[in-house]
């Protein structure tokens, strides 16, 4: 009985390198795509692919040349006198299929692609939405209503700017906890672009500290942004062509925030990074 399940070592090799493709290129796609609720599958990225495939090659090498004995049953399957019928047919193609696959493998790696012309990158896409130009973060500029409401809301006893100091704060401390609970994996805790997922990614995060980043927009651009996703591919607005490669990862958060806790989770990242967002400038005429 041994005998006979040790004959088949080849075809159990094969048998885990097919199993571990199909589960990185349909299974994994696949199981995300229900996690996520997506409508669309979400491809497995050819490198992490490439990756695992390597191992698992690496893995059945090592098991098989572990003994000596290993090593007989793995070529025994393809020895003529093992038999004729199914177990022949199953020799057959195996031995036809891996010239196949090597040879496919290759072919893709050296057969030169068409790719659309590289757009040239801007840091203030054009397109962004005539809506999003002209926001304003409310909570940047409180009215007395809000004030009042948030007064009553804490009890407390204060006036003025002490007031307004406390409302901000409150936006900020509440814009914290849901940055440190979404954001900070990729953004990192300091807003410098290191969180724990940044190395896995094409591009990393922008570092927020460094003076020439959200410090160079307003705040309506980083709500579009943040509510609508830095991919078109995730289900969002998305960056247009005119801004690749900063098409990024980030998916859109308009279905999980609402508006005020974008505007807070906004004002969270900027005093984090210890800086400012760009006034919007007032053109007239004296």
């Amino acid at each position: 009985m041994n005998t006979s399940r040790r004959s088949y070592l080849a075809l159990w090799c094969v048998l885990s390198l097919a199993a571990v493709y199909l589960l990185m290129g349909a299974g994994i796609p696949w199981l995300l795509k229900i996690h996520y609720e997506r409508t669309a599958l979400v491809p497995t990225p050819s490198t992490l692919k490439q990756w695992y495939m390597a191992l698992t090659v690496a893995a059945v090498l090592v098991y098989v040349t572990s003994s000596p004995k290993r090593i007989e049953d793995f070529f025994s399957f393809f020895r003529s006198e093992r038999g004729e019928g199914l177990f022949a047919a199953l020799r057959f193609s195996i031995l036809a299929a891996v010239p196949l696959v090597v040879g496919w493998a290759v072919y893709g790696l050296v057969n030169p692609g068409t790719a659309a012309p590289v757009e040239l990158r801007i840091q203030h896409p054009s397109s962004v939405p005539e809506q999003y130009r002209t926001l304003t973060n409310p909570f940047r500029d409180p009215t007395p209503e809000m004030l009042a409401a948030f007064r009553a809301a804490k009890g407390l006893d204060l006036e003025g700017e002490a007031l307004r100091a406390a409302f901000e704060k409150d936006c900020i401390d509440e814009g914290r906890i849901h940055y440190q609970a979404t954001c900070r994996v990729c953004h990192g805790t300091k807003t410098d672009g290191n969180g724990p997922f940044a190395r896995g990614y094409r591009l990393r995060p922008v570092d927020f500290t460094i003076k020439d980043t959200i410090t160079t927009i307003v705040e309506g651009v980083a709500f579009w942004r943040v509510k609508e996703g830095g991919s078109k591919h995730n289900g969002g607005g998305g960056l247009p062509n005119e801004s690749s490669p900063w098409d990024s990862a980030m998916p859109a958060w308009k279905n999980d925030f609402t508006d005020e806790q974008i505007w807070k989770i906004i004002m969270a990242e900027y005093d984090i990074a210890h800086v400012r967002p760009r006034e919007t400038e007032k053109h007239g005429h004296q």
